[in-house]
């Protein structure tokens, strides 16, 4: 299924949320959550870049910042830093993997909010972005692939290897009562 996934969001850039089967593995899905940050990572350039932006790229990027994302960091806050921090003696590298990540995710709470900011302005009345204007989207875009890159190469290894399947199925679980509670808010609100 990941690879389907993977190869349907290649060919259609605009492909949306990470698909909630791959909450059977949350690692995977994390992985897969990282292939559309990447996407949208495009966008955000593509914006920036662009004399008048795309008006799907606003809106897939301002959808993205607001729906997704932070789903994506609570997940990894409260859950997979929480669980991964009961094996930090397991591990020599994890409290360093762990400080960069919380960081990281600090420096993207600070980038989104600008960001959303203008992408707001953007969908109300499309135009080119100011010098600053492109700086404030490729600095989050920045930010979310340093993101990433920790993530990949750190802390979700680290996970593959120390978290036990009754943790595995904590995070799968918290994972998906979040996006149930969120898509009930959605309904409840007429979105």
């Amino acid at each position: 299924m990941k690879k389907s996934l993977s190869n349907a969001r290649s060919r259609d850039p605009h492909y949306h949320a990470t698909d909630m089967d791959l909450l059977v593995n949350p690692l995977e899905f994390f992985e897969e959550d990282h292939l559309r940050t990447r996407t949208v990572c495009a966008t955000f350039d593509r914006i920036a870049d662009s004399e008048l932006p795309a008006r799907e790229d606003v809106f897939e990027a301002l959808s993205y910042l607001e729906n997704e994302l932070p789903l994506f960091i609570v997940d990894e806050d409260a859950d997979l830093v929480r669980l991964m921090r009961g094996h930090l003696d397991e591990a020599t590298s994890l409290f360093e993997v762990l400080r960069c990540v919380t960081k990281l995710h600090e420096e993207i709470a600070f980038r989104s909010r600008p960001a959303i900011d203008l992408l707001e302005i953007l969908k109300q009345h499309p135009r080119g972005l100011t010098n600053s204007e492109q700086t404030c989207l490729r600095d989050l875009a920045t930010s979310l692939r340093t993101d990433m890159a920790m993530e990949n190469s750190g802390l979700l290894p680290l996970a593959k290897t120390l978290l036990t399947k009754d943790e595995l199925a904590e995070l799968r679980l918290a994972m998906f009562q979040r996006r149930l509670s969120d898509f009930r808010d959605h309904r409840a609100c007429g979105a």
